[in-house]
């Protein structure tokens, strides 16, 4: 509850800043500007999202040693690990040096020493992650403490806010917000670096012996599958298009990525939770908790997407108010990215449970197959589309990947009947097929300002609510008697705890 407490709280603080800071920079800087710096952001994170591969590997290895308390191999696990992110860091500078050259190349919108100077500034935060903090933040997660970087970033996010928010209204340069914007995350870094070698009297330097990790180039292989994925749709945007597209669809993603922030905070940390069971073989445990993790999980995935398909466009039209050097409004690239938003949810909690056990080899094949179809799609649907076109190659090639992922977290892991998933996909399509079809062809909500659409949204959300829950009782009542079970259990626990 820490965890999932602290991390809501951060993603509504990232939620406030991802649309405070767009509009802020479109409304001071430009289209063009804001598209600049959305396009930066996403090929810095080709690589600057390697560790994330790595990460899952590193946290399987630590359930084991954390569960039964082994320091030394606790220390060993970090040393080994902090050396291999280290080469990844080294592997990042020379990243940013050949991007300073090849990215005024291939857009020259501005002068190339101005591209160069936001390439280097933009990169500083994350080269100080891989020197100073990701080990210790994957240590913490490790040991179910991912509150403590979820309480830093809360403070890097809020004084970031605060320095953007003064610096545009005291006219400086996007260079100087952007340098803002750096300092202000340096601080996760250190303080992670602080509280685990000072508060936790973890020093990972006093390992005796020595330890390698098995399975890191499978989970860097994976994740390089998986960041090629996910820049996939700004990359090629970038060359086949323009940056003004860039921003449209940059600012739509605003609403798709704080719908996958929030909903991350109801799945960050169960990967502990349910590799900790698998360490200490409760197959049953976790057969049970994972059952009434998924069907809470899905019922908050379907409620908040669902609810977006609706409001998304009422949502964009007052958020675009003024902008008039590009065309925002685009309804059915918005319903498709939000089926792509809730098809990559889903995903998400069998990829957790297949990583917390560590199965990264069984699983890499598929990973570069959605990598590649995304990828292939996405030109395809580019060309003949435009901006349309971004939005098919994630459905499908996600949709691959999460049917692959479905059979074998019930097969391998849970040893259950995959009749489970089949009966979850049903439930799903039907109410996406329901809801989007209403939304294109027979809803039309109009609200004038931001009081207004909060209004309308929570109409919309009780709505969706209720159609969602209900659905999802109708079809998994057995289920669904087995997560009140659960809740009543946990409420009596803690009643006598009291």
């Amino acid at each position: 509850m820490k965890n999932i407490s602290a991390n809501l709280i951060l993603q509504l603080v990232i939620i406030v800043s991802g649309f405070i800071m767009p509009k802020l920079l479109i409304g001071s800087f430009g289209s063009d500007t804001y598209g600049l710096v959305a396009s930066i952001t996403q090929f810095l994170s080709l690589i600057m999202l390697l560790e994330a591969g790595i990460g899952p590997v590193i946290k399987a290895k630590l359930y084991k040693y954390i569960a039964n308390n082994d320091k030394n191999k606790i220390l060993l696990v970090l040393k080994d690990a902090d050396r291999f992110l280290k080469k990844i860091g080294f592997i990042f500078i020379v990243y940013v040096i050949v991007l300073c050259f090849l990215y005024p190349i291939m857009n020259d919108e501005f002068e190339a020493n101005f591209t160069i100077i936001m390439i280097i500034i933009m990169s500083i935060g994350t080269l100080c992650e891989y020197f100073f903090g990701i080990i210790y933040n994957l240590y913490l997660q490790a040991d179910k403490k991912y509150y403590i970087t979820s309480n830093i970033q809360i403070v890097c996010y809020i004084l970031n806010i605060i320095l953007v928010v003064l610096l545009v209204n005291m006219g400086a340069s996007i260079i100087a917000v952007k340098i803002a914007n750096t300092l202000a995350f340096i601080i996760k870094p250190i303080f992670q670096s602080y509280y685990v070698r000072k508060k936790l009297n973890i020093h990972f330097e006093e390992a005796k012996g020595e330890y390698k990790i098995d399975n890191k180039y499978d989970g860097l292989s994976q994740h390089v599958a998986y960041v090629i994925y996910s820049n996939t749709a700004v990359s090629i945007l970038t060359i086949f298009t323009n940056l003004a597209t860039v921003a449209v669809y940059s600012v739509y993603n605003l609403v798709s990525s704080a719908l996958k922030n929030v909903v991350s905070a109801f799945s960050n940390g169960m990967d502990s939770i349910f590799g900790d069971m698998f360490a200490r073989k409760e197959k049953d445990v976790l057969r049970r908790s994972f059952g009434i993790y998924e069907f809470l999980y899905y019922t908050v995935v379907l409620i908040f997407f669902l609810t977006a398909i609706i409001l998304i466009i009422p949502f964009i039209k007052i958020y675009t108010n003024g902008i008039t050097d590009a065309n925002y409004i685009h309804p059915l690239f918005a319903i498709l990215l939000m089926i792509g938003g809730i098809v990559g949810c889903i995903r998400v909690i069998y990829s957790t449970l297949v990583y917390s056990i560590g199965h990264f080899k069984q699983t890499n094949m598929i990973c570069w197959v959605e990598a590649i179809v995304n990828l292939v799609l996405s030109v395809i649907g580019v060309i003949k589309f435009g901006l349309m076109g971004i939005a098919i190659g994630p459905i499908v090639s996600t949709l691959i990947r999460l049917l692959y992922f479905m059979w074998y977290a019930s097969k391998v892991v849970l040893e259950r009947d995959n009749i489970i998933n089949i009966k979850w996909l049903f439930i799903v399509t039907l109410q996406t097929v329901i809801c989007s079809l209403l939304t294109y062809y027979v809803i039309d909500i109009n609200p004038a300002n931001y009081f207004e659409w909060v209004l309308y949204g929570a109409f919309v959300l009780l709505v969706v609510s209720i159609f969602v829950i209900g659905t999802n009782i109708l079809f998994n009542y057995s289920l669904f008697k087995e997560v009140l079970s659960f809740l009543k259990e946990k409420f009596r626990e803690k009643r006598n705890h009291v």
